[in-house]
């Protein structure tokens, strides 16, 4: 599962009960769950995915985390199944992350390397 950022987005998306639980399942099954900007802080902040773990987002929502959280400033930060990311300008990337989760890191060195990605 990927959270878009953004706002109101991000607080929409908080406030979808379905989604919700679709990530409940989702990290009881420790499955994908990837965030960027505001999502990790408003959408996983609320719950008790990111206690004791780290994690990053969009500068200044990170008072939304709990104090259990151990909040960096990385751009991506990937712990386990989870990956979250800053802001619009680490997009590319929090998505080269979620692919190399997905695909694995040799088919990422590809995609990279035709996308003129560094």
């Amino acid at each position: 599962m990927i959270l878009p950022g953004g706002m109101p987005g991000a607080d929409n998306l908080r406030k979808a009960r379905p989604v919700m639980k679709l990530l409940e399942k989702m990290d009881a099954e420790k499955k994908l769950i990837a965030a960027i900007c505001a999502a990790p802080a408003v959408v996983l902040g609320r719950t008790d995915i990111l206690n004791y773990r780290k994690a990053t987002c969009y500068p200044g929502y990170e008072k939304q985390f709990d104090e259990k959280v151990m909040r960096s400033e990385e751009p991506v930060v990937v712990d386990g199944y989870l990956i979250t990311s800053r802001a619009p300008g680490t997009a590319m990337a929090f998505a080269l992350a979620v692919a190399e989760r997905l695909a694995g890191d040799s088919k990422v060195s590809q995609l990279k390397e035709a996308m003129l990605v560094e």
